[in-house]
C-alpha cells in the first residue's frame, strides 16, 4: 500500500518528478562518461609505463631503483633469465640496460640515453618498432642503432651513417661504433631527441662485462599478476644483491599520479552528487508542503505518522532508483563511441605526450568501469533517500487538526 501511495504521489506531481529524475540521470550520465574516459587514460598510462619503463615484475641490482647508477648491474643475466623462463613459460621476459653518453657524428656530438634491449622480446611488449619512419627495427646485429627523428636531425645523419657512442665507465672512457639502421618518431619531442635503442650485447661490450643487464622484466597478460608473482620470484631467486619489484613499485610516479587524479575527481564527483541530491530534497519538500491538508486527513483517519513518513522516504528512493538506472543506461550509451573509436586529441596535444617518462598516444580510448559506475548509482539512490529524511521528519511533527486547516 505504501509503495502504491508513493508511486501515485510521484505520478501526480509528474513534471516536478520528471525534472528530478532527469537531474539524477544527467548527473550519473556525466559521471559515467567522465569515468570511462579517465579509466581508459589510467589504463594507457599504466600499460605504457609498464611496457616501456619496467614490467609487471622487475629484477634489478639492489639500489638501482633509487640511484639509477649505470654501474649498478648484475653479471648473471643468463642464469636468472633461464630460471624465470622455466618458472613462467607464459611470460615475456625482456632484457634492458641503460646508459647515457655522447653520440657523435661527423657533424658533432649530442647526448644520448641508450637502451640496450633484446629486439624480438621488446617487440612483444612495446610498440616502438611500429613508430619507425625510416629504415627497420633492430635485429641481432650488435653494431646497429635506432635513433629518434630529432636526434637524427641534430646529428645530421641518415640511414647507414656511422655514429660513435662514448661512455664513461668508472675512470675510463669507452667507445663503440654503430651504424644507423632505423629512425623512429614518437611525436614526443624530448624522447625523439635523446633516445636510442641498441642490442643489449653492445652495452656489455661498452662496459667490458659479460652477461650483464640492468633489468630483467617479466610481462604477463594480466597486470594483477605482477603483485601476485613478485613475492614468489623473490623467494625463488633468493639473492641479497637483487631487488624484485612489482609494477607498482617499479613505476611509482605513474601509480601516484593515477591515485592523486582519482582522489581529486572523486571529490568533484561527490560535490556533483550532493548538488543532485539537493534537487531531490527540493522536490520532496515542495510535495510535502503542497499535500499538508491531505496528510492531515490521512493522520486523522488513523494512519500512523511513521507509516506516512515511510511514504516520503519511498518517494525519494523510487525517484533516486529511476534516475540511477536511467543514468547508467544513458551513460553507457554515450560512452560507447569513446570505448570503440576513442577521441583524437593530436590536433591540440601533438602525436604523443610523455607522462613520467612513458610515451602515451594522444588518441584516447575509454574503458568502462562498471563497478565504480554502479557505486555512483548506489550513492545517488542513498543521497535521494537522505534528501527525503527532512521532509519525512516534518510529517512526524504534524498535528492533524492544524494540517487540515492548512491552505
Amino acid at each position: 500500500m505504501l509503495i502504491k501511495i508513493a508511486l501515485r504521489n510521484i505520478v501526480r506531481n509528474g513534471r516536478r518528478s520528471i525534472i528530478t529524475i532527469l537531474a539524477i540521470t544527467a548527473g550519473l550520465s556525466v559521471l559515467t562518461l567522465s569515468l570511462t574516459l579517465r579509466t581508459g587514460q589510467y589504463t594507457e598510462m599504466i600499460n605504457s609505463g609498464v611496457s616501456q619503463l619496467a614490467g609487471h615484475v622487475v629484477i634489478q641490482q639492489h639500489g638501482y631503483q633509487i640511484e639509477r647508477d649505470a654501474e649498478l648491474f648484475f653479471n648473471d643475466r643468463t642464469a636468472i633469465y633461464t630460471a624465470l623462463e622455466q618458472a613462467y613459460p607464459d611470460a615475456v621476459i625482456t632484457t634492458r640496460s641503460f646508459v647515457g653518453g655522447l653520440l657523435s657524428s661527423t657533424s658533432g656530438p649530442g647526448f644520448a640515453a641508450a637502451i640496450g634491449i633484446d629486439p624480438e622480446k621488446e617487440k612483444a611488449v612495446s610498440d616502438f618498432y611500429e613508430k619507425m619512419v625510416e629504415g627497420e627495427w633492430l635485429d641481432d646485429d650488435p653494431r646497429e642503432i635506432v635513433i629518434g627523428v630529432n636526434m637524427a636531425k641534430s646529428l645530421g645523419v641518415d640511414l647507414g651513417d656511422k655514429l660513435v657512442f662514448n661512455v664513461q665507465v668508472g675512470p675510463e672512457m669507452n667507445s663503440r661504433l654503430y651504424r644507423v639502421k632505423g629512425i623512429f618518431k614518437t611525436g614526443a619531442e624530448e624522447v625523439d631527441a635523446i633516445t636510442a635503442y641498441v642490442h643489449h650485447e653492445s652495452i656489455e661490450e661498452l662496459f667490458l662485462q659479460k652477461d650483464m643487464a640492468h633489468q630483467l622484466a617479466l610481462h604477463f597478460d594480466n597486470v594483477d599478476r605482477g603483485s601476485i608473482e613478485a613475492p614468489a620470484i623473490k623467494e625463488m631467486l633468493d639473492r641479497d644483491n637483487l631487488e624484485i619489484l612489482d609494477w607498482k613499485e617499479a613505476v611509482p610516479e605513474i601509480v601516484n599520479l593515477v591515485e592523486i587524479d582519482v582522489k581529486s575527481n572523486e571529490f568533484i564527483n561527490a560535490i556533483l552528487l550532493i548538488i543532485v541530491s539537493l534537487g531531490v530534497l527540493n522536490t520532496v519538500l515542495m510535495s510535502v508542503l503542497e499535500r499538508t491538508r491531505e496528510f492531515g486527513v490521512m493522520l486523522a483517519i488513523g494512519l500512523r505518522p511513521s507509516r506516512l513518513s515511510r511514504v516520503i522516504l519511498l518517494e525519494g528512493f523510487l525517484m533516486g532508483l529511476g534516475g540511477a538506472v536511467l543514468g547508467l543506461i544513458i551513460g553507457g550509451i554515450i560512452s560507447y563511441p569513446l570505448v570503440v573509436s576513442g577521441i583524437d586529441m593530436s590536433a591540440s596535444m601533438g602525436e604523443s605526450t610523455v607522462m613520467e617518462g612513458a610515451v602515451m598516444t594522444t588518441h584516447m580510448y575509454g574503458e568502462y568501469d562498471w563497478g565504480r559506475s554502479i557505486m555512483y548509482a548506489i550513492c545517488a539512490v542513498v543521497l535521494a533517500i537522505l534528501s527525503a529524511v527532512y521532509p519525512a521528519r516534518k510529517i512526524k511533527s504534524m498535528n492533524p487538526v492544524d494540517a487540515m486547516r492548512h491552505h
